[in-house]
């Protein structure tokens, strides 16, 4: 652990000394000290020159994390022949108190519950070969009031029982519709945040790394999230939602019959073709099947 130092002095041009040299020590006190993290906690755990005053005076000096973040994985894990992936994913923290920036009960994943504490948004770099993943930016997100109340109008609009009327629009397409670009959809402030932290990250990056695939969970496994990740000029990687549907590109016999046909048969997910599998493996008992088609 007394070897972080060195390190931490090469990133001087976007930390000063001072700040690097506290830094040393609250990392060596975090890599050693057991149970939450608080500032007097860390205090407790270091040597002489990092009072709970110097920790306090540290965490509120302004500091470009996202540089330090780029500037260390520069140095240190860059391998200009690896291929990357960007991913983004959100994690929520739990957080007791009243007092903290940002604090809201949240959703989360591990608890599976609703919970008090703050929720950030993290990017980073997945080397592919490696198979590990480098931080690059990390944002915390505050929702305003007005998302807080669009998403308690949807929960109690899901709750309402749909009514059934009698009167229905009849079939085929309505009379002076016309055409709409779907690739010109509005936003919501989530994804416009995301999208602002994207362009923040693609910016560091220029040219040094090529990127071309967005990694994102299946909440975000929609139309709107994939406009927003191709703004970005990338391609989406996530999964699709329990009842997405996805039709085959139309054979040549079914476009013979109708030349203006645009789907073809719709995939049946328990009874895949079986010229569409790529490769099997078993494990462990376990059988993993691979499918690649164009829908």
């Amino acid at each position: 652990m007394p070897n972080i130092l060195p390190l931490l002095l090469m990133l001087s041009p976007v930390l000063s000394k001072t700040s690097c040299r506290q830094l040393h020590s609250i990392i060596v006190a975090m890599l050693a000290m057991t149970g939450r993290i608080t500032q007097l906690g860390i205090s407790r755990w270091t040597k002489e020159g990092a009072s709970y005053r110097t920790v306090h005076r540290f965490f509120h000096t302004k500091i470009d994390w996202e540089a330090i973040q780029w500037s260390f994985f520069e140095k240190f894990c860059w391998d200009p022949k690896g291929v990357y992936l960007l991913a983004g994913d959100e994690s929520v923290i739990t957080k007791s108190g009243k007092c903290t920036f940002g604090l809201d009960r949240l959703f989360s994943s591990l608890f599976d519950k609703a919970v008090p504490g703050i929720s950030c948004f993290s990017m980073a770099l997945i080397h592919v070969g490696k198979r590990q993943a480098y931080s690059l930016a990390t944002e915390q997100v505050v929702r305003s009031e007005e998302e807080k109340q669009a998403a308690k109008s949807r929960k109690q609009a899901r709750k309402k029982p749909v009514k059934k009327t009698e009167a229905t629009r009849p079939r085929g397409r309505p009379k002076g519709s016309k055409n709409k670009n779907k690739a010109d959809v509005i936003l919501n402030p989530e994804l416009t945040r995301i999208l602002a932290q994207g362009q923040k990250v693609k910016e560091r990056l220029k040219d040094k790394i090529k990127l071309v695939y967005f990694v994102l969970d299946g909440h975000f496994g929609n139309h709107p999230a994939t406009q927003m990740v191709r703004q970005l000029g990338l391609h989406i990687i996530s999964k699709m939602r329990y009842n997405a549907a996805l039709w085959l590109e139309p054979t040549e016999a079914q476009k013979a019959l109708h030349p203006r046909l645009k789907y073809g048969d719709k995939i049946d997910y328990a009874h895949l073709p079986a010229h569409l599998l790529c490769s099997e493996e078993t494990q462990d008992g376990y059988c993993t099947q691979m499918y690649q088609v164009s829908c």
